[in-house]
């Protein structure tokens, strides 16, 4: 429903391992819960929930990696339909662990371990419902890596000319891409964030752009021969 909400359905071959991870497990703990313990069926399920962390893994990884180019693909932001798929994601995500606790370690250990562990369970996912430490010490880091890349590619003098812009806006726009909020860029620069927004919404009107998605994409379309000849006038 969030990416439906955010434009974008997610895809079927996504959504139908997603609903796989969560279906085999779920009826794998019902037949811990029924079945003779000393039967087949639980060791079978219960060997199950040992190996299930990998294909739960894969889960992980396919949607950190499709949530990452589908933000990148919309120049028109959305970030906050993003965060909050990425914090849904990871709640089903540690879910399994809570589930995994709840039913094997009462016959495992005493409660004092269990509390620990179902505690420690729920601190990851309280650590996980708070996307933006991702999108802090990972998405962002990633970013600027990137952004780094393109500096080194792109001959921002001429495109400074090329663009009418001033060496302050370079600067700022530089630190925008690289996802510096506007305090941090006036931080950075010693200048207020009033003026830092002026220097944002002259970059956005003489690049032509919505989001700093676009003005990233315009620095690097211009650094591999691509950028548009300008209209008269602009």
């Amino acid at each position: 429903m969030v990416f439906r909400l955010g434009g974008r359905p997610l895809p079927a071959p996504l959504g139908r391992l997603i609903g796989l991870s969560f279906l085999l497990p779920a009826i794998a703990v019902g037949v811990r819960a029924f079945s003779d313990r000393s039967g087949g069926a639980y060791r079978l399920a219960r060997s199950f929930l040992h190996f299930f962390i990998v294909p739960m893994d894969a889960v992980h990884l396919a949607c950190i990696v499709w949530l990452v180019l589908w933000n990148r693909k919309r120049p028109r932001g959305r970030e906050r339909s993003s965060v909050a798929a990425f914090a849904l994601f990871q709640a089903l995500f540690f879910a399994s662990y809570v589930d995994m606790a709840a039913y094997s370690l009462p016959f495992l250990r005493p409660w004092p371990a269990l509390v620990s562990v179902l505690l420690n369970r729920g601190a990851e996912i309280l650590y996980i419902l708070t996307p933006w430490i991702w999108l802090k010490y990972f998405y962002l880091p990633l970013k600027r890596d990137l952004w780094s890349g393109v500096r080194g590619a792109v001959d921002f003098e001429a495109f400074r000319r090329e663009r009418d812009l001033t060496r302050r806006e370079v600067e700022v726009l530089g630190l925008l891409v690289e996802g510096r909020s506007y305090r941090q860029i006036g931080e950075s620069l010693f200048i207020s964030v009033y003026t830092v927004k002026n220097h944002a919404y002259s970059l956005y009107r003489k690049l032509d752009a919505r989001s700093r998605h676009e003005l990233a994409g315009k620095v690097r379309d211009f650094g591999r021969g691509t950028t548009p000849a300008r209209e008269p006038g602009r």
